[in-house]
């Protein structure tokens, strides 16, 4: 809850319900602003309203607040797409920063999230894969076609990427789930999320939503923060998410990572995991490809996530986070390597550890890779599609 609206809701001692009733206003009285109206209001609904409307409606304009006004309240969205009331009180009682963004034909509205420390769902336990990291998160989003586009919802299916600052996205995997409808011509979901965003919160989370699993419609710049690609034709619309901060926990949100598979599972191991069926090439496949390759990037200092791996490859290619023990241990480049096969593109990346920072160069195979290499053909003929 905002500190303005929990401070105006002390001094005015409101209770739960009184709370609720606020909320209520602010989504289904069409009139919350006009002076007839905040006549018939007693003194506390006046006061607690006017500070919950500029913060709950965080869209900057009146044509952004029109648009917000004529949507359903995320408790009622909760109420009909989920009937699960328990969680639409909670969404009741809660005040929300609801964003809007327009994105490739689409307008995004996400209106807010609560978090639930006791699951008892066994169902949504087994949707989750049994992973429920200190609870789950419940997010509730809109999307509707914009005036200027004629895009409706044919044959589309959207969903979320929860993302987190200095994290890989889509490479941090959160298992959820999602229920939808389709309700006077705006796409309402409910999510799930297998954890509690607020234990991230010690630096910034992000919610993505798409209608692609394109792993460069996101990406982390040189700073960490999350941007939405911009050259693309497919929703990817990006909101950065207010948590908690009392609730994050740095340390506890390393475990989790790690216990998502996010990071080296031994710390102690030199080598990463190697996933079965993964092709590998040796130092000298790597070293005479690349004598036959044009570098694309020379030396690219590069980020590190919160586990301090690098994360190596660019926005346009792709991101993953590099292996950090082979690294450190070692003092050998870990060749890294993308490769399109609908285009024949093979793309090799080269990181080092210099001087306490990771650097890349990055190359692009100037000839034949199927043809030419032997280890890109063993890789196509283990995944012939």
């Amino acid at each position: 809850m905002s500190k303005i609206i929990k401070n105006t809701f002390e001094a005015l001692k409101l209770d739960d319900s009184e709370k609720e009733q606020i909320f209520e206003n602010i989504w289904d009285n069409k009139d919350v602003h006009s002076e007839k109206t905040n006549m018939r209001m007693n003194k506390f609904m006046r006061t607690a309203a006017a500070v919950a409307v500029i913060t709950v409606l965080g869209v900057g304009t009146v044509s952004g607040y029109q648009y917000v006004k004529k949507l359903l309240s995320p408790k009622k969205v909760v109420q009909i797409v989920t009937e699960d009331n328990e969680l639409a009180k909670k969404f009741g009682k809660t005040s929300q920063d609801v964003m809007v963004q327009e994105c490739n034909g689409y307008r995004v509205t996400y209106l807010g999230y609560v978090t639930t420390k006791d699951v008892k769902d066994a169902k949504l336990r087994q949707d989750l894969n049994g992973m429920l990291m200190d609870g789950v998160t419940n997010v509730v989003f809109a999307v509707e076609p914009t005036e200027k586009t004629k895009t409706d919802f044919a044959g589309k299916a959207f969903s979320i990427v929860p993302m987190i600052k200095g994290l890989v996205p889509f490479q941090f995997a959160q298992n959820w789930m999602g229920n939808a409808n389709i309700i006077d011509g705006v796409y309402y979901c409910v999510a799930t999320v297998n954890s509690d965003w607020d234990v991230f919160g010690y630096d910034k989370v992000y919610l993505g939503v798409a209608d692609t699993s394109n792993p460069v419609a996101y990406y982390v710049a040189k700073n960490g923060e999350i941007k939405r690609q911009e050259q693309t034709d497919t929703l990817n619309a990006l909101f950065e998410v207010k948590t908690d901060k009392s609730k994050a926990d740095q340390e506890k949100a390393k475990e989790a990572l790690i216990e998502m598979n996010y990071g080296d599972n031994d710390p102690e191991a030199i080598e990463d995991e190697v996933n079965t069926g993964d092709v590998q090439a040796t130092e000298e496949d790597f070293e005479t490809a690349i004598s036959n390759s044009e570098l694309l990037l020379e030396d690219d200092e590069l980020p590190v996530d919160v586990l301090g791996r690098p994360i190596y490859g660019t926005p346009e290619l792709g991101q993953w986070s590099a292996r950090k023990n082979y690294l450190e241990k070692t003092g050998k480049v870990d060749y890294e390597w993308d490769y399109n096969r609908d285009e024949n593109v093979l793309h090799i990346i080269a990181v080092e550890l210099r001087d306490g920072k990771y650097y890349q160069n990055v190359y692009q195979y100037k000839g034949d890779a199927k043809k030419d290499l032997k280890w890109i053909q063993s890789y196509c003929d283990f995944y012939p599609y």
